[in-house]
């Protein structure tokens, strides 16, 4: 009888260590889950921080050769309105002189 009351008394202390390890490992899985989804979410910030600055510095000098080429199409385009100005005011003289 004491030989089973000694093996249930080890059997449960048993069982209370298992349940405690089990407690011990779920935490430490809880905790080492939650460092790894704040540890993605700043790699993923990282990330995407390179990836906007990647983005801005092909950006900016493709804008300033875009806003280049416009006003070079606006000097055309003023070029080109001056011409016509130009040609109106050849033929109203051309005009004038062949009235005289």
């Amino acid at each position: 009888y004491q030989r089973r009351v000694r093996e249930a008394v080890v059997s449960t202390q048993s069982t209370g260590k298992l349940n405690e390890d089990r407690e011990t490992d779920q935490a430490t899985m809880s905790d080492m889950k939650e460092r790894y989804e704040e540890l993605s979410s700043r790699q993923m910030e990282r990330l995407n921080d390179k990836l906007n600055s990647a983005y801005t510095e092909i950006e900016s000098p493709l804008n300033e050769r875009i806003n280049l080429l416009n006003e070079s199409f606006q000097t055309i385009r003023d070029l080109e309105d001056d011409i016509r100005k130009f040609k109106t005011m050849i033929s109203k003289l051309h005009s004038d002189i062949a009235e005289e």
